[in-house]
């Protein structure tokens, strides 16, 4: 063996005394206490074959920059933080990298519930999702490194603003032998979804059974079940349940939030089918020097008794006004309001029908406000939607509605008996009793003053009997 010179080893050659290379066998060695790598290449001759030559080239490794991955922080909000909805939320970071430097303007922010919602060093949003959200602050340097961190932020529903029945079900409790009791389970919540403690439930059993003006208080989880006193022995009875009022729970109640066909005199449950004319009221408006023009508001509901919001509505005036063909499109309360484009001095008299109501809806005409048929605001029998030649239990939709003051009620009986006709506020208050005592068969009309009630929504109940209704009106004082 021999040791080869500097210049051997870079040529690649044993030395120049050997002949044609033979052979060519490599391997590389790593001397870890001087950092450096040696080549070893062995040779033999091609004639002879006499031994064989290594020649050892060593050099320095010598180490090229290291790119370490940024380093970030979220310093607000802190980790499990909790918000409102709505609130405006600041979230604040630093990002350091060791070849880049301070980085934190590079930072993008994501949420796990809303996807990409800031970018920067700091930003602040108030648009955050309800829920709990896993928020990530990450970042990328020049060579290709990232790096991030994560916290948890919780943003909450915001306080409920009026209660409302969610559901209702129905079933029997055995008592003894084949008798049964009814029960229902009426679950009361807020706007959110909140089952709502403390709200005590009116309603009327129907069916098999039939009960008036039980009630109780909802518990923890917003439910309350009541039963019936009396019994049945029926092999299949039929149970029914709706809610008549509903007090207490720390908010006001708002039956048009109700579930389908668990309000006491709402049409049975599901999807709207039609839309109808349910009042029309009719008035004036000054415009100077003594000229009037002449006004109306037409209330469009759906079959479910709900305000029917975007309908087109066509009419015509009459009285001292003649303009046919006028168009309004119903407000969120399901009003549409109309004006005469002539005006008029002095005592005016303004009447208005309905011709056509077109919207997403089938539209059933309500002969009491249709064109061609008695004028409702003529004839309070029709507008109260009674007939009088067949008398059954039965209230009418009270005109006008909306109204000012004063509004008139009817209702029926199809034979004498006691009835009761009161008014209640969205808190499930009573504010007015019109009726209450024993009544002939026929139709009866009652006036009632709300010069007393400020404007908004009420609720009139009629009971008659075993029979209960119940319907809207709408005070504008």
């Amino acid at each position: 063996t021999f040791d080869a010179d500097e210049e051997s080893c870079r040529a690649g050659v044993a030395g120049s005394d050997w002949g044609g290379r033979a052979g060519d066998y490599s391997a590389t060695n790593v001397d870890p206490d001087r950092d450096t790598f040696w080549h070893t290449n062995e040779y033999g001759r091609s004639s002879t074959f006499r031994g064989w030559g290594t020649a050892v080239c060593e050099f320095s490794i010598q180490s090229g920059p290291v790119n370490d991955s940024p380093v970030v922080a979220i310093t607000a909000p802190a980790d499990g933080s909790s918000f409102a909805t709505g609130s405006s939320v600041s979230f604040a970071g630093t990002a350091t990298d060791t070849e880049d430097g301070v980085i934190s303007a590079n930072l993008a922010w994501s949420s796990s519930l809303d996807g990409s919602i800031g970018s920067g060093a700091s930003f602040s949003t108030s648009t955050l999702s309800v829920g709990v959200h896993t928020v990530t602050a990450s970042v990328t340097d020049s060579g290709g490194k990232s790096g991030s961190d994560q916290i948890s932020v919780t943003i909450t529903p915001p306080p409920g603003a009026d209660l409302h029945v969610e559901s209702i079900s129905t079933g029997t409790i055995a008592v003894n032998g084949r008798r049964v009791r009814g029960s229902a389970t009426v679950t009361i919540v807020d706007n959110n979804g909140t089952p709502i403690a403390g709200a005590t439930v009116s309603g009327d059993f129907s069916g098999s059974i039939t009960e008036s003006a039980t009630n109780g208080v909802t518990n923890g989880s917003g439910q309350i079940t009541l039963t019936t006193s009396g019994t049945t022995k029926s092999r299949n009875p039929s149970i029914d349940f709706c809610v008549s009022g509903v007090t207490g729970g720390g908010l006001p109640y708002d039956p048009n939030d109700n579930a389908p066909g668990t309000t006491c005199g709402a049409p049975p449950g599901g999807d709207p089918t039609s839309i109808t004319v349910a009042g029309v009221s009719t008035g004036q408006q000054g415009v100077g020097g003594g000229n009037k023009r002449g006004t109306a508001s037409v209330t469009i509901v759906d079959d479910l008794g709900n305000s029917y919001q975007g309908a087109t509505v066509t009419g015509d005036f009459s009285g001292d006004f003649n303009e046919n063909g006028k168009t309004a499109v119903s407000n969120g309360s399901g009003v549409a309001s109309f004006a005469t484009t002539g005006t008029k001095k002095g005592k005016v008299n303004v009447d208005f029908c309905v011709s056509n109501v077109v919207g997403g809806l089938p539209y059933v005409p309500n002969p009491s406000f249709t064109c061609g048929n008695i004028n409702a605001s003529k004839d309070l029998a029709a507008s109260l939607s009674l007939e009088q030649a067949a008398y059954t239990f039965e209230l009418g939709q009270n005109y006008p509605n909306p109204f000012t003051g004063t509004t008139s009620i009817g209702f029926s009986l199809a034979e004498q008996t006691h009835a009761s006709l009161r008014v209640y506020n969205l808190l499930g208050q009573e504010v007015a009793t019109l009726a209450d005592g024993q009544y002939n068969e026929g139709r009866h009309v009652v006036t009632f003053d709300t010069s007393d009630l400020s404007s908004g929504l009420y609720i009139y109940v009629y009971k008659a009997g075993s029979f209960t209704s119940t319907k809207n009106m709408t005070v504008m004082n």
